[in-house]
């Protein structure tokens, strides 16, 4: 229906064109909203450098846990036939702790 410049639009083409237009001004509608929200830009970076420190530390992370593991390992299974019987000093201690405390508070 157009043929030429300055001669009237079809409906469709403007149809096609307000659908157009509709999707740029979405389109810049949610990048200025992004841009406006200042606390999720920051949560972002926020995640991103830990991200990159986690990235550096796991090693040396990593092989202190494996150590202290080998260390603590060898006591926790010696200690495992006597669970009852620490659990019972500890209990103890607790209650002559309570006690103690109470009677320094009177």
């Amino acid at each position: 229906m157009s043929t030429g410049p300055g001669e009237p639009r079809g409906v469709q083409e403007l149809r096609a064109d307000i659908e157009h237009t509709r999707d740029e001004l979405s389109a810049t509608l949610n990048e200025l909203s992004e841009r406006a929200d200042v606390p999720a830009r920051a949560r972002a970076a926020v995640g991103e450098r830990a991200a990159q420190l986690k990235d550096r530390a796991p090693q040396p992370v990593q092989h202190a846990l494996e150590r202290t593991g080998r260390a603590v390992r060898p006591v926790l299974d010696r200690a495992r036939p006597y669970r009852g019987k620490i659990a019972a000093a500890l209990a103890g201690s607790a209650a002559v702790a309570w006690v103690v405390r109470r009677r320094r508070r009177s």
